[in-house]
């Protein structure tokens, strides 16, 4: 584990100090002095040292070259050279250096120390001569390659001095080697006797990209560039159209006039230079550039740059118009199908983007395989498109017949001979529309009474429709006033259904009789021009209640003794068109905060009614007879202690009014009496 860590330790640090180094020098001096210290004790002061020794090992082998690099001697072996050496070994200083060492222990004996320097010179002198030899030996082959280089840059020399022999070459890229191909096959064919043909060569990409020049050898950016063409896409004819010849002459004050060719034979930017050189002065030289672009016209054919909606596969029969790129078709989705020439005709919108992807105006043609066709038209049946710009083209769809309507739409581009098509399709289907209720019956409605009918609204077909309530201010005023709808249009999309409420107000007493609604169908929602009206019926009768009321208010029950029975009674008549249901009843506690609970409760089980409830026929009396018996001490005056409901029979008994009826009663006790 502590090796480990050492280990993680150690390669952190080489990090960072890898992260310093690469650093500028305004970065380095942000740095604290605690990590400028550890950058120069763990790499500067290394490196300065490897420098210093470097330098010294390279002043030795220069040192060690120059004693080495004596003059070789002609025969080692000759008695002469001998007798130099020997004489060199017995010159006077070296005799004194070691006798000088010697002179205690070798006193006497001077001869035969001479004998052994001169021996130890010998080998010394042997060896040298052998190292030498091996050194010229190497030397040798450089000595000869030096030879037969000055024997070809004088041969170089001698055809450059030629003026017949003169090239004038301009390259795009002087690190191509087929500039350097063009230059050794051109020597090898150009001799002082045959003319040469002075022109300039030019290698154009016939790609459109960014020219990168490169130092580097041929062999390690061919892998990143493409191989150029050989083929010059200009040529620069004579007037009436032969080849120029490369060399003419031209007379004082005279004129020759030539054509360019531009014919180019793949897509790209081309751009050459061509030089006129005039023989004789070196000095004036003309450069004659030519540019063009050569390219296909064409069109992004890419659907996510054309359609407007695309999707991978149909997965509902209902939807917008788009592309499915499995079928590779634009669908248009349902159409209404006109049933007849009078019925207006359905018909769905969608634009189509073409952006030109070329270097050159595209001339687009559009057209249908018939030109007569009920099922598509197109806005333009061409179009001039400049490079890089988008035309649109709006195709309108509509669906003659029932089912699947299809047609191709062909693009058609001059000068380039593929034709791109596209399928086109649209379905066709009948309008279904279904009304739950056509007719609204709301019956009598007590006059300033509110009634409420739904309807709903079925939307059977497979296309999206509008609807709204036509005309709805156009009825006769009295009977306008009276409806009101939740709302009165909106959208229903494809098999699905919508609801709202017509409201009935009773402000008028009369009868309505089959007024209708027109409820109208569109196909979009400022469409003036309605597909179907359908009317909803609307009936009802508004009446109101005439009541008679005799005896009453007060009721006055008298004065009586308690326990004693006592009876009044009072009459009812209904003086209206229809029958009335009544109902007599106490009114609640909570509603006479001032009668105290028992007298309450003395008139709830004491208090007969009779009848209590029943049914006023028109212009027919009905007397009610009230009974009570007094089993306490009271007295009330004018108190609204009874209450007459008036229902409606014709709405599940809908109370329409409430009559109180008021009682006077006054008890007291026998002995009073």
């Amino acid at each position: 584990a502590g090796d480990e860590i050492a280990r993680e330790e150690k390669e952190k640090l080489l990090l960072k100090l890898k992260d310093i180094d690469e650093m500028s020098l305004p970065e380095f001096e942000k740095l604290g002095e605690e990590d400028k210290n550890l950058f120069i004790e763990k790499v500067q002061r290394p490196r300065i040292e490897e420098a210093r020794l470097r330098r010294k090992k390279f002043k030795e082998k220069m040192s060690k070259s120059e004693t080495e690099e004596q003059p070789p001697l002609k025969s080692p072996s000759s008695s002469s050279q001998v007798q130099q050496l020997s004489s060199l070994s017995s010159a006077p200083d070296k005799p004194k250096k070691f006798s000088k060492k010697t002179k205690d222990t070798a006193k006497g004996k001077k001869s035969s120390g001479e004998i052994q320097i001169n021996k130890k010179e010998e080998e010394i002198e042997r060896t040298s001569r052998r190292d030498q030899e091996e050194k010229f030996s190497k030397d040798q082959p450089i000595a000869e390659a030096m030879d037969l280089y000055t024997k070809n840059l004088n041969t170089i020399a001698t055809m450059i001095d030629d003026k017949s022999n003169i090239w004038l070459i301009a390259f795009s890229d002087p690190w191509d080697r087929k500039n350097y191909l063009f230059i050794i096959d051109q020597i090898g064919h150009n001799t002082s006797k045959k003319k040469f043909e002075t022109k300039e060569i030019h290698f154009s990409s016939p790609e459109i990209e960014e020219q990168i020049f490169s130092i580097y050898g041929y062999n390690q950016i061919k892998r990143y560039f493409k191989p150029l063409s050989d083929e010059v896409p200009f040529e620069i004819n004579n007037v009436d159209g032969n080849p120029m010849n490369s060399r003419t002459v031209l007379h004082p004050n005279g004129t020759k006039r030539f054509k360019v060719v531009f014919n180019p034979q793949k897509t790209g930017e081309f751009s050459y230079d061509f030089v006129l050189h005039i023989i004789g002065n070196n000095n004036q030289m003309h450069r004659i550039n030519l540019s063009g672009i050569g390219d296909i016209p064409r069109l992004n054919m890419d659907p996510k740059f054309i359609f407007p909606n695309i999707k991978g596969k149909k997965t509902n029969e209902i939807h917008d118009p788009t592309f499915f790129v499995d079928t590779k078709t634009f669908d248009f989705g349902f159409l209404l199908t006109p049933k007849d020439k009078e019925t207006k005709i359905h018909h769905k919108t969608s634009r189509f983007s073409f952006v030109n992807c070329s270097l050159i105006n595209v001339d687009v043609q559009f057209s249908l395989t018939s030109e007569s066709s009920k099922i598509f038209s197109l806005d333009k049946s061409s179009a001039s498109i400049s490079p890089g710009e988008k035309e649109t083209l709006k195709i309108i769809a509509s669906a003659p017949q029932l089912g699947s309507n299809t047609d191709k739409l062909f693009i058609s581009i001059i000068n380039n001979p593929q034709v791109e098509e596209i399928f086109l399709k649209s379905s066709g289907c009948n309008l279904d529309i279904e009304i739950d209720r056509r007719t609204i019956n709301f019956g009598r409605i007590l006059l300033y009474r509110k009634d409420c009918r739904r309807v709903t609204l079925r939307n059977k077909s497979p296309v999206r429709l509008f609807w709204k309530i036509m005309d709805l201010f156009n009825y006769e005023s009295g009977i306008n006033s009276q409806l009101s709808f939740s709302s009165s249009s909106g959208l229903i999309e494809p098999l699905n259904e919508i609801n709202f409420n017509v409201y009935f107000d009773g402000q008028v007493v009369g009868i309505i009789d089959k007024q209708s609604i027109p409820v109208g169908f569109f196909l979009f929602k400022n469409d003036k021009e309605y597909l179907l009206i359908e009317n909803i019926i609307i009936l009802a009768e508004v009446y109101d209640i005439f009541l008679e009321v005799n005896g009453t208010n007060p009721i006055d029950l008298g004065i009586i003794k308690i326990g004693e029975k006592t009876s009044k009674g009072f009459s009812l008549k209904n003086r209206g068109q229809y029958n009335i249901n009544f109902v007599i009843e106490l009114e609640k506690l909570k509603n006479l905060p001032v009668l105290d609970k028992k007298i309450y409760s003395n008139f709830k089980e004491h208090l007969k009614i009779i009848p209590v409830a029943g049914t006023l026929v028109r212009d027919k009396l009905i007397s009610i007879n009230l009974e009570f018996i007094a089993k306490m001490e009271m007295k009330l005056k004018n108190y609204p202690l009874i209450k007459c409901n008036i229902l409606d029979t014709s709405s599940n008994s809908a109370l329409i009014a409430e009559i109180p009826v008021k009682i006077s009663i006054a008890t007291q006790k026998i002995d009073d009496l």
